[in-house]
């Protein structure tokens, strides 16, 4: 290998190429050094490639994630790959469920396991 050995074959660029193509939305990433190639190092170990590319569908299709939301806050691949933050998000947490306002009678019957 040409150095490879130490980076456990990961394909960075290919993980970088899947972001910008689920996460069309967020910020480009020009580079993946230092800190950021850290943390996807880490969920690439723990997680695996299927599970970055799950995380990185559902962050793209997550409003929130993508800005609507009141603090304009905005996510990006360090962000993402973040531990705490990837958790929640292959957890769901971060799903676009209150699109909608419920009514009062939705509400009831939610609750009333209807």
């Amino acid at each position: 290998g040409s150095g490879n050995d130490l980076d456990h074959g990961i394909d960075y660029e290919g993980i970088v190429e899947l972001y910008h193509d689920l996460c069309p939305k967020m910020a480009k990433v020009e580079k993946l050094i230092g800190k950021r190639r850290g943390f996807v190092r880490a969920r690439f170990l723990e997680h695996g490639i299927e599970k970055i590319t799950t995380v990185l569908r559902l962050s793209g299709e997550s409003d929130f994630l993508n800005g609507k939301n009141d603090r304009l806050f905005k996510a990006d691949l360090e962000w993402i790959m973040r531990p705490e933050n990837f958790i929640k998000i292959l957890e769901g947490k971060y799903g676009n469920r209150e699109r909608r306002v419920e009514s009062q009678e939705e509400r009831i019957n939610r609750l009333a396991g209807v």
